[in-house]
C-alpha cells in the first residue's frame, strides 16, 4: 500500500490481513480484540497508546456500572445471586462468574500438585 495507512488498513493488518486492495476478498484472525474483550486494548491511533485506552475502557466501565449501582441499590446483590446460581442477567455477570470459577479451578490444581 503506497502512503500512510489509514485507519481500517492499520486494523486489517494487524489481524493478519496483507492484501489491502480494494475489492479483495481476505479473511482476519479472530481474537480478544474483535471480540471486545476488556483485559486487554490495541490502539491503532499514533496519538493514545494501548495502556491509556485501557484506562479510558476500565474508568468508562467503572463509571457505568458504578451510577447503575449507585442508582440500583439493591443491585449488587442481585449480581452476586445470580453469578452464585449461574443465573446470569448481564453481560458484567456472566464474565464475573467465569472469572471465579476459571480463578477457582486453577487454585484447585495448585493445591493438588
Amino acid at each position: 500500500m503506497d502512503g500512510p495507512m489509514t485507519l481500517s488498513a492499520k486494523i486489517l493488518a494487524s489481524h493478519g490481513v496483507e492484501d489491502l486492495t480494494p475489492g479483495s476478498f481476505a479473511l482476519a484472525r479472530i481474537d480478544r480484540v474483535m471480540l471486545n474483550d476488556v483485559s486487554g486494548a490495541v490502539s491503532y491511533a499514533d496519538a493514545l497508546g494501548s495502556s491509556e485506552l485501557q484506562r479510558y475502557r476500565l474508568a468508562g466501565l467503572l463509571l457505568f456500572y458504578g451510577v447503575s449501582y449507585l442508582t440500583h441499590p439493591l443491585r449488587p446483590l442481585r449480581s452476586l445471586y445470580n453469578i452464585a446460581t449461574r443465573r446470569y442477567e448481564s453481560r458484567m455477570e456472566m464474565s464475573f462468574g467465569n472469572l471465579v470459577r476459571r480463578l477457582s479451578t486453577q487454585r484447585a490444581r495448585t493445591e493438588v500438585a
